[in-house]
């Protein structure tokens, strides 16, 4: 999916832009970073769910260009909007999709 795209369907999940803040997804292209889909957050927002392990999220991304790294970065977030412990910079996208889908 294109990045215009992500970046159309992810404004018509959030609403209106409160800030100019969404910078960093449209750049994110130039400057080689991986751009998180609505269905890679969807699945770490799954994988959180299911407690998975480090080996069953490695599995999980096999065929995806996301980084081990970053999932855990991802679930991290995921974990302290559900208990406050965690990775707190969470993104409104990652933010908006677990009050819909996480709980």
């Amino acid at each position: 999916m294109e990045i215009a795209n992500q970046v159309n369907i992810i404004g018509n999940i959030l609403g209106k832009r409160k800030t100019k803040n969404h910078t960093g997804r449209k750049n994110a292209e130039k400057v080689d970073r991986y751009v998180w889909s609505i269905e890679d957050e969807l699945l770490a927002i799954k994988l959180y769910k299911q407690s998975a392990t480090k080996e069953e999220i490695s599995l999980a991304i096999t065929n995806t260009k996301i980084k081990l790294s970053s999932m855990l970065m991802k679930i991290s977030n995921i974990k302290y909007l559900d208990t406050g412990i965690g990775l707190e910079n969470v993104s409104d996208t990652t933010k908006t999709l677990f009050e819909k889908y996480g709980k």
